[in-house]
């Protein structure tokens, strides 16, 4: 299969071709198709929409290790220092201000939300990624990247503020921009608020205020650079090493990381369409005037693939907004979790996604339809790999399957068009099309559609589902009474409702 992605350098359709097999390519040796991705940030739980973008990223790895056949090693950075609250270079610090709202340590802080993100992954399928680095194990390599560019003379000092990249020294600023976007910022000669020489100059180094103690600062130079600052080796600090203490910019991180675990030179990376302006743009500034200017290859990146945003009614979703949905609210109004990865598939990856409670009720019911056709099924045969595939293909309605299946996903990774084609092939199933839909669920879908255990609301009868709407309706007007004589009916009749404000779910009872 043939794959063609939008190229986010070219903004075209482009064939993917692995570094493995580029005839061009000059670089190290590879031995696999390298994948990176950004982030999170962990002060606080991810939304829906982050969650859109890791999926993503593991749908790529999907397609790539278990349609295509390249072995695959991917990487997903979890930034827990120097992400400041405004994207910026300027402001607090996430971490910082968390652990202040929360009363715990900022480590504390990036643990709990570590592990409350590494179990959504989990329920959400959205697995097998091959290192998860953290930028505070890895801050050597990240001054280590800026010293390198100090030295190339493409740096300066803000006193009192950090060290930045003179972006006017350099020619190919803004590979992933708009020509009007980058036109409109280097328009901006002098920001003289901040004393940024130009708009485009971001920070690889933030000094810390010389009356402030943050929890997690380092030394940037001195004899116990990389140390982490404690209580005890804070006072013996000389005079050197209290000006330079600090922490890194939020940019240098991930090409520290990446650097790091996937070499000078990589195929994919992946992350949010909010990060191409600012983050990715600097990333490929620092890294391809860093570690792949000495490189035979300069191309930091291949392919840069980013996810559009999730909508709440068409509007912006935003913590500060009060929309921005978390996996635990769906859970708690009994949302299955891989019902949000089958929503998720429903739209493009490059389009904007709307979330409302139907949208993702009906992502449910849908979901749920074919698990009833599948259930109790067993495939024909069991493949490990997609070579096994095409030597056992014997039908003509497999082969048709298989061939557009194949289709959507090298459009771009056209998932709405191969569920799509799952459903309209289900009209006339047999035991090979069960087979390779199997394959498809274990490998690229994994949204539960074997899972013996499903149900179905549409077991549920629609005088029930009358009477579950109507208590909704009664609770919006505030009519408790009438909303407990609906429920209490409903039980009489032998199902049980769990609900909230705007959203049901009803079982029935086998007690």
């Amino acid at each position: 299969m043939e794959l063609y992605i939008h190229d986010n350098v070219t903004g075209k359709l482009a064939k993917f071709v692995p570094l493995i097999e580029d005839p061009n390519y000059q670089g190290p040796k590879k031995d696999y198709v390298w994948i990176y991705s950004c982030w999170p940030t962990v002060y606080n739980t991810a939304t829906i929409g982050n969650l859109r973008t890791f999926q993503l990223s593991d749908l790529i790895k999907n397609v790539i290790k278990h349609i295509m056949g390249y072995p695959v090693k991917h990487v997903m950075n979890l930034t827990d220092v120097g992400h400041l609250v405004g994207d910026g270079d300027n402001g607090e610090d996430r971490m910082e201000k968390w652990s202040k709202r929360e009363g715990i340590s900022a480590r504390d802080i990036a643990q709990r939300y570590t592990d409350e993100f590494m179990e959504h992954m989990s329920l959400l399928n959205n697995v097998d990624i091959d290192h998860y680095p953290k930028a505070t194990d890895h801050i050597r390599q990240q001054i280590d990247m800026v010293k390198k560019l100090t030295k190339k003379w493409l740096t300066y000092v803000i006193a009192w503020d950090g060290i930045y990249f003179d972006t006017a020294k350099i020619d190919d600023y803004g590979k992933l921009l708009p020509a009007w976007h980058l036109e409109g910022l280097q328009s901006w000669a002098r920001v003289e608020d901040h004393g940024k020489k130009n708009a485009t100059d971001f920070a690889l180094w933030k000094f810390s205020p010389t009356d402030e103690t943050r929890q997690m600062e380092w030394i940037y130079d001195g004899s116990r650079s990389w140390e982490l600052l404690t209580h005890d080796n804070r006072s013996t600090l000389t005079q050197e090493e209290q000006v330079t203490r600090g922490f890194p910019g939020w940019h240098i991180e991930c090409s520290a990381m990446a650097t790091e675990y996937l070499w000078t030179n990589f195929d994919i990376h992946t992350g949010g369409m909010d990060l191409k302006t600012t983050h990715h743009t600097n990333e490929i500034c620092q890294s391809e005037h860093s570690v792949c200017c000495d490189s035979a290859h300069k191309e930091w990146v291949k392919y840069w693939i980013h996810g559009q945003f999730i909508t709440v009614g068409w509007q912006k979703m935003g913590k500060s907004l009060g929309n921005a949905y978390t996996l635990t609210d769906l859970i708690n109004k009994w949302i299955d979790p891989l019902d949000l990865r089958y929503f998720y598939f429903t739209a493009h990856y490059s389009n904007f996604q709307d979330f409302t409670w139907e949208a993702v009720g009906a992502a449910r019911k849908t979901r749920q339809k074919l698990q009833k056709k599948l259930l109790g099924h067993e495939p024909a045969f069991q493949y490990k790999s997609r070579k096994e595939l095409t030597v056992n293909v014997s039908t003509d309605a497999w082969k048709e399957l298989l061939s557009s299946v194949e289709n959507a996903l090298s459009k771009d990774l056209n998932m709405p068009q191969v569920l799509a084609t799952i459903n309209k092939s289900l009209h006339q199933p047999n035991e090979e099309i069960y087979t390779i839909i199997d394959y498809l669920e274990t490998f690229v879908l994994k949204c539960g559609l074997f899972d013996l255990q499903a149900s179905d609301d549409e077991d549920i009868p629609q005088d029930i589902i009358d009477l579950a709407e109507a208590r909704i309706l009664a609770k919006k007007e505030k009519d408790y009474t009438r909303a407990d004589a609906l429920r209490d009916e409903i039980t009489s009749a032998g199902y049980e409702i769990h609900d909230t404000a705007d959203w049901y779910s009803i079982e029935k009872n086998n007690a």
